[in-house]
């Protein structure tokens, strides 16, 4: 008897690359014979990244790199993808074992006015995953109709932004960077630029399109948070989450977890506000330099 062939799911997942021979590899196993399509763009990695995806046969373009939104952005433009549905997913994520079968269980059911797909992202630190603390797990837009979402135009933790109605799933993906610590420091140290640089020059909060969390997270960030007096906000910020949010349940780790990514980087982003100021104050930067001089630095 003829063996019945896997129906894969209606649905392609964009990535982007650079440098990702340490990932990739594991992101697309996780993917391939589970989705119809899937699509990546690469910013000229210098590793054995390409030659990764070529052996895997996964279709690819190279662009350069100007920053993530715009990446992502081209890259579902690029994709010319004709399945219902979109996915992003990182070079250094991948998803749980019965990840899609959960999901294509679900899309059969959806009704017409869903247009995009909340899944959990679980993330870790020090090998070992963080699971107290109030930032992980997070609910995070990945899956979302064709034609249905953009990526937001941001320096920073950009999100992926679509029309109502979104609902959430009960499906996982995991965020698990190989690389040694000194990479996410250093990584973070960017990031914190990016962030003061968005404090300081980014003030719309009313795009209709964000779905409710994220809106939360950036009136909490927004209207909250930085309301609290400079350098005093990131001790506050660090014994909420560590106290009362349970950080301290993730043990050592919780507690390294949330010194390094709440108390230290949130200084430096306060640290950063403060140097933009001054530099914007001098009359001789504006927004784009800044952020060059800035980076720079690092």
């Amino acid at each position: 008897m003829m063996k019945k062939s896997k129906k894969l799911c209606d649905i392609t997942a964009i990535i982007i690359t650079y440098n990702e021979d340490k990932h990739i590899k594991r992101c697309l196993d996780s993917l391939i014979g589970k989705v119809k399509k899937i699509f990546i763009l690469d910013s000229f990695s210098t590793d054995k990244t390409i030659s990764i995806i070529k052996s895997k046969k996964i279709e690819f373009i190279k662009k350069k790199f100007k920053n993530h939104s715009d990446q992502l952005n081209s890259a579902i433009k690029l994709s010319n993808s004709k399945t219902k549905w979109l996915m992003r997913i990182d070079a250094d994520e991948f998803v749980e074992k019965n990840f899609f079968k959960k999901l294509d269980q679900s899309l059969k059911n959806l009704p017409n006015n869903i247009n995009g797909i909340n899944v959990t992202r679980r993330y870790f630190f020090n090998e070992k995953e963080i699971k107290y603390g109030g930032v992980f797990p997070q609910k995070k837009l990945r899956i979302w109709k064709n034609g249905k979402g953009i990526c937001e135009n941001t320096l920073f933790d950009e999100e992926i932004i679509c029309e109502p109605k979104i609902i959430n799933l009960n499906i996982s993906l995991f965020d698990h960077n190989k690389r040694k610590f000194n990479f996410w420091k250093k990584k973070h140290k960017e990031y914190a630029i990016k962030e003061a640089i968005r404090f300081k020059f980014e003030k719309n909060l009313n795009n209709k399109k964000f779905s409710k969390e994220q809106m939360k997270i950036k009136v909490i960030r927004k209207k909250i948070y930085y309301r609290f007096p400079i350098f005093v906000r990131p001790i506050f910020l660090f014994f909420y989450r560590f106290i009362f949010n349970l950080g301290f349940l993730d043990g050592i780790n919780g507690l390294r977890f949330c010194f390094w990514q709440t108390l230290w980087f949130r200084m430096l982003v306060d640290i950063n506000i403060l140097k933009i100021s001054f530099l914007f104050n001098s009359g001789k930067y504006n927004r784009n330099n800044i952020f060059k001089k800035l980076i720079d630095d690092v």
